[in-house]
């Protein structure tokens, strides 16, 4: 055993530090902030101060494989109207955990929300998301069911697909809780509370057949009647028509390195800054019936209807934009 503890830099160097309760260890006050152990709150290490590319591999999902698009950082000059600032990111699958809290001085001198280190978000321009998949056509079954990943058409109609709107976002987060690091987890401890979240909504101009509170302008069973609607995504629990869960997940962080040198008096290099994402998995694979891909199967109750099949899951890598400025010393 030793009590000897690694020393982490945190936030842009040059007397900004983005957090100022990192040098707090457990045997000052609050106590409840140890910052020297495991995954602390309110920070965390060396933010990259550029925007992030984001690379999606996708298992079933022929829309979302190999996906590559861009987030956008916070500056100074726009940070509070920031994605990560307005929605305060949260989820069914996090229990409604908001991303930031209340800034309470008597707690830790400022939350994480009172400067732009740290958050990133896709943007269309002026709004934070963009629309994915548009313009795709793809197939409805005609009752049989999609199999995984499949594009052909199976004898149902066509569809032409307008596509789904998606917001992806990366913060940091007052409370780890709210960032859903994997139980196995490798990551350094202070890239923890990073949380990589999306949320599905509707594009601009369309009207989704669903109709209620759906958002796909497509999904395999629509030309079916009323019967077939349904539509499915990742945070649905059940095959059910509706989104009793919302249409926001928070992904799970299975690994993060922020780009420490051996050599403490070397510099920060922000290309060794990487993080590392997992939506659903093999054993536990979820739903996405909408536009991008469809995953259905026949009703085992009702054969000859269709009904949304657990079969996609994701992972999603994160780096800086190359020429990235360095977020440390």
């Amino acid at each position: 055993m030793t009590d000897l503890r690694k020393h982490y830099l945190v936030g842009p160097w040059g007397g900004e530090n983005c957090c100022y309760c990192c040098d707090r260890c457990n045997t000052e006050a609050p106590a409840h902030y140890n910052n020297c152990t495991g995954c602390p709150p309110l920070c965390c290490t060396c933010p990259p101060l550029c925007n992030l590319e984001v690379t999606i591999t996708a298992h079933c999902c022929f829309g979302m494989n190999n996906l590559e698009f861009e987030m956008e950082n916070a500056t100074w000059d726009n940070f509070e109207d920031h994605y990560c600032i307005t929605d305060n990111p949260s989820a069914f699958n996090v229990d409604q955990v908001e991303c930031y809290i209340a800034d309470n001085e008597d707690v830790c001198p400022h939350t994480l929300s009172q400067h732009p280190y740290e958050k990133w978000a896709n943007k269309t321009g002026d709004d934070w998301g963009a629309c994915f998949c548009d313009n795709k056509p793809t197939h409805d079954s005609g009752g049989a069911g999609v199999g995984c990943g499949s594009m052909a058409d199976p004898g149902g109609d066509a569809i032409d697909c307008d596509g789904i709107w998606m917001t992806f976002s990366l913060c940091c987060c007052d409370t780890q809780q709210a960032a859903m690091t994997a139980e196995d987890y490798e990551g350094e401890c202070k890239t923890c509370s990073y949380q990589f979240t999306t949320s599905w909504a509707t594009c601009p101009g369309v009207n989704p057949p669903a109709g209620g509170d759906a958002v796909c302008s497509c999904y395999d069973g629509q030309q079916g009647g009323f019967f077939l609607e349904s539509e499915a995504l990742p945070p649905d629990a059940d095959p059910n028509a509706g989104h009793n869960n919302g249409t926001t997940m928070v992904w799970e962080h299975v690994d993060g390195t922020c780009g420490f040198p051996e050599d403490p008096t070397d510099p920060y290099d922000p290309a060794d800054w990487r993080m590392e994402y997992k939506l659903g998995d093999a054993a536990n694979p979820l739903y996405w019936n909408c536009d991008c891909c469809f995953n259905t199967e026949p009703d085992p109750d009702f054969p000859e209807f269709i009904i949304p099949k657990k079969s996609v899951y994701f992972t999603a890598i994160i780096v800086p934009v190359d020429g990235c400025e360095k977020g440390g010393p």
